[in-house]
């Protein structure tokens, strides 16, 4: 290499790592937790493009006094080592299909240490090969220092590569392992958060990743059990063995070209399936590995496509990148497929296959969860009851795009069983089971809460209206609004209720409940005189038998009120008859004769 081209090679190499580290340095909190979770992805990465031709490698992570990560695929090459180096990546170029484009994402690593030992195989022909310790340093405070570590670092494989005394004859079991310090706290909490999300992720890596037989950490191994296909799709089993312990997890593949989509799944049956949640705060794309940083991408399954063109940091796609939204619409009709699939041999916990983050500040990811909604949304994958029992499965929406299903949902976690309960015994509409209306609350627009019960089906409304909306299978009609209004109090509070609900009055409309007063055992004789002598008592009066708190509503009608109003009524008609010479009305006599009977029993 000339001296010229060589300092080149300095400088570039220390533009690149002076920029990464200051980067690496100076992250804000949440950039610092990303970096946390993809330390362990680029060690990961770059092991699996050791692989062997045709081959698998095995990796291995251990904590004990530092962080070793070893594996056992091909030693390093002179090119790989400059690469390692300078972070100037020659992978994009190579002829063999290679995850990592970038070399600056091995300086992810250096947020566990700045310093990190190498040992191995420097392989320097196909028939010499020689021990290699190596420390790669960044812990250079200026550019400067940056420059000198590269230069003395590339001089020492210089020499490794002149020297001629030493070659291995024996290749078998030789690790490559990269050793980092983990004195510090801050160390410490980042091999935590990395060892977490591999303990999360692995299981999909594997899946996807036909490089990796085994991936193994502080007593846990992941390795790959059977992977079948099944019509359209795989399902790949990964084991997990950890102490006495053994974990199975399954995952379904299905696969056009260069894309595949990905969930986990139990299998019930040769043809049931059951679809488990995705994982929270998991990648939803991935490129062989996660690309950490995707965990809301709108796209309800994980999507995994070697060739995306993926951001420098690993944490997105470019997404006006052409060839990545050919890869999206794959996705797309992959997705369409399976949920079709699913539909049609009756896969349960489909809600696990629907959920989609919903982007509004992306206009591809708002298109993409548009497109989502509309493959699923008239397909039957809702388990729904209807008049209060099962009635299999329905779509959230009909044929012309209208609502079917209404969710119900409660203020309070805690209450929201109880709410279900309440809509269940009232609704003539398609609710979702109880098992179920949780998940299905997260992914329907059409929700259900205690305050549409009351505007939509009260308000304004009389007791014969409400009548054709109650179903009446499990509770009578007087048994739910006792429910539903005592849950009402616990959910929103009395002071809510006096302001917004409408209750039933004696008159078989639906009142304001501020507007009501309880009727204190008023005798129902002086009750039907005052309502003769043209007094509308029972529109301001609540239904008997509907019991509210006191303190809901505090004025109270007795037989002293009701008497009271009687009297006035009969004075003013005995003044206006001494007033103005005339005879008593008939209908007036009646009333007079029925007060004689009504005051032995009441007034006297």
């Amino acid at each position: 290499m000339s001296e010229i081209l060589l300092e080149k090679v300095f400088d570039a190499g220390a533009n690149t790592i002076w920029s990464e580290m200051k980067k690496l340095r100076g992250q804000a909190p949440e950039q610092k937790e990303i970096m946390r979770r993809r330390w362990v992805w680029e060690l990961i990465q770059n092991a699996s493009d050791c692989t062997p031709k045709g081959g698998e490698i095995n990796i291995n992570i251990s904590v004990d006094n530092g962080l070793e990560f070893s594996h056992d695929g091909v030693p390093f090459t002179y090119e790989n080592l400059v690469d390692l180096i300078t972070q100037i990546s020659s992978k994009e170029n190579d002829s063999e299909e290679k995850t990592g484009k970038f070399g600056t994402g091995f300086i992810s690593t250096h947020l566990l240490s700045e310093k990190v030992n190498i040992s191995g195989v420097f392989k320097q022909s196909d028939d010499v090969h020689k021990n290699l310790n190596l420390v790669i340093n960044r812990t250079g405070t200026s550019y400067a220092e940056i420059r000198n570590t590269i230069k003395d670092t590339l001089n020492i494989i210089e020499n490794l590569k002149q020297d001629d005394s030493v070659n291995i004859k024996n290749l078998d079991r030789r690790l490559t392992k990269f050793h980092y310090d983990c004195s510090t706290q801050e160390t410490k909490e980042a091999i935590r958060i990395g060892l977490e999300d591999l303990n999360k992720t692995v299981p999909f890596v594997l899946a996807l990743n036909g490089s990796i037989s085994s991936i193994s950490y502080s007593g846990t191994e992941f390795k790959i059990g059977t992977d079948r296909h099944l019509g359209d799709y795989r399902v790949v089993e990964i084991i997990k063995k950890s102490n006495e312990k053994m974990d199975r997890y399954n995952i379904l593949i299905k696969t056009e070209n260069e894309v595949s989509i990905a969930l986990l799944v139990q299998e019930i049956d040769t043809q049931k399936i059951k679809v488990l949640p995705y994982p929270n705060n998991f990648p939803k794309l991935f490129c062989k590995f996660p690309l950490v940083g995707t965990e809301t991408f709108s796209f309800p399954v994980m999507i995994n496509c070697s060739k995306f063109d993926v951001e420098k940091d690993r944490d997105g796609i470019h997404e006006g990148n052409h060839d990545n939204i050919i890869y999206l619409k794959t996705a797309i009709k992959l997705y369409e497929d399976l949920i079709s699939l699913a539909c049609k041999n009756k896969w349960e916990d489909l809600y696990n296959m629907c959920f989609t983050p919903k982007k509004n500040n992306n206009s591809l990811q708002e298109n993409l969860y548009k497109t989502i909604k509309s493959k699923y949304e008239q397909l039957p994958i809702v388990d729904v009851n209807l008049n209060g029992v099962y009635s299999g499965k329905a779509a959230l929406k009909n044929n012309k795009s209208e609502h079917q299903i209404g969710v119900p949902i409660c203020d309070k976690e805690e209450l929201s069983d109880e709410f279900w309960e309440v809509i269940n015994s009232f609704a003539l509409y398609y609710i979702p089971t109880k098992d179920g209306y949780l998940k299905w609350a997260k992914i329907s627009e059409c929700k259900i809460d205690i305050s549409n019960i009351n505007s939509n089906f009260m308000r304004n409304k009389d007791l014969e209206e409400f009548k054709q909306k109650f179903h009446g299978e499990i509770d009578d009609i007087f048994t739910w609004f006792n429910k539903y209004y005592d849950l009402w109090i616990k959910i929103r509070g009395e002071e809510s209720f006096t302001r917004e609900v409408w209750a039933l009055n004696q008159s078989g409309k639906f009142m304001e409940a501020s507007k009501l007063s309880v009727d204190d055992n008023i005798d129902d004789v002086l009750k039907k005189i005052l309502i003769d002598l043209g007094d509308t008592i029972t529109e301001s009066l609540l239904v008997r038998e509907v019991k509210l708190p006191k303190k809901i509503i505090q004025k109270r009608i007795d037989n002293e009120n009701v008497a009271k109003k009687i009297q006035d009524k009969i004075n003013h008609i005995l003044s206006d008859e001494t007033l103005n010479n005339t005879q008593r009305k008939p209908e007036n006599q009646a009333i007079f004769n029925k007060l004689r009977i009504g005051s032995l029993k009441i007034l006297i």
